[in-house]
């Protein structure tokens, strides 16, 4: 059967937390977490329709791991793409378009991750409040979306 339409949810991965860590010396080593993964839209021209997609699913991305010892930054996650048909057209809740996918390996940036934490070692200092500190880091964003499949036959009439 041919899916021509379908909402579906969509979330950015979070970053990952900075780290409180100290060597031997009681000195700040905590890492810095990694970037949360973005979500992109691309063009494919070997899929013919939206069946790959399901409603009630909730697509994300993957979230930045958190900061290591020693001054180790947390891995950023994996973006996540969604691969559409040619002629695609993305909407936001409210029906405003934000895309429109025309050619093959096109892509669009749907949604922002997160930023990831700082640890203990960037934010370090003089004061005992910087050793023992850490910045955590910023949530992926959410929304739902609907992917439009413009065929010829609606152009047409």
């Amino acid at each position: 059967m041919l899916i021509d339409s379908i909402n579906i949810k969509i979330k950015s991965g979070d970053g990952g937390n900075g780290l409180i860590s100290f060597d031997n010396r009681q000195k700040a080593y905590g890492g810095d977490g990694g970037k949360g993964g973005d979500v992109w839209v691309m063009g494919d021209e070997n899929i013919y329709d939206l069946s790959g997609y399901n409603s009630s699913s909730k697509y994300e991305a993957e979230k930045g791991e958190k900061g290591g010892i020693h001054r180790r930054h947390g891995k950023d996650g994996e973006d996540l793409i969604l691969k559409v048909p040619l002629v695609t057209r993305v909407l936001d809740e409210n029906g405003q378009e934000i895309a429109v996918i025309k050619k093959d390996k096109q892509k669009t940036k749907l949604l922002e991750g997160g930023e990831g934490g700082l640890g203990n070692f960037s934010l370090r200092g003089n004061t005992r409040e910087g050793k023992y500190s850490r910045k955590r880091s910023e949530r992926g964003e959410e929304k739902s979306i609907t992917l439009e499949l413009n065929l010829k036959s609606d152009a047409i009439l």
